[in-house]
């Protein structure tokens, strides 16, 4: 896929970004809540700077993409990051989505 190649053939990671293998990226993203969550009560701290890059670039779209459901790193990361509607965010907030640290284990 030519979109996913810069001009000298080397691939460009951030195009190889795809929302629903939760696995090639919820390690990343839990490092990003653990290093800026200040306590495990509240996610008032807490930050997903590698979503935040993802949608700036645009290779996450908050209108379209979704989480894949059994990827609560990937819901919870949109939601810090102010993306959405994505259907699980949604869904969660349908549900009465908790919003607590517990949500996230870190």
């Amino acid at each position: 896929n030519s979109a996913n190649v810069d001009g000298d053939e080397t691939p460009n990671p951030l195009h190889l970004f795809d929302i629903k293998d939760c696995g090639s990226f919820s390690a990343m993203w839990m490092w990003d809540l653990a290093l800026t969550c200040s306590n495990s009560t509240s996610l008032e701290s807490c930050s997903c700077t590698a979503a935040k890059i993802l949608i700036q670039y645009g290779d996450i779209d908050c209108m379209n993409d979704e989480c894949p459901s059994n990827c609560s790193v990937c819901t919870m990361c949109m939601k810090l990051s102010g993306c959405g509607p994505t259907k699980e965010i949604q869904r969660s907030a349908a549900t009465g989505g908790d919003d607590s640290a517990e949500a996230v284990p870190v």
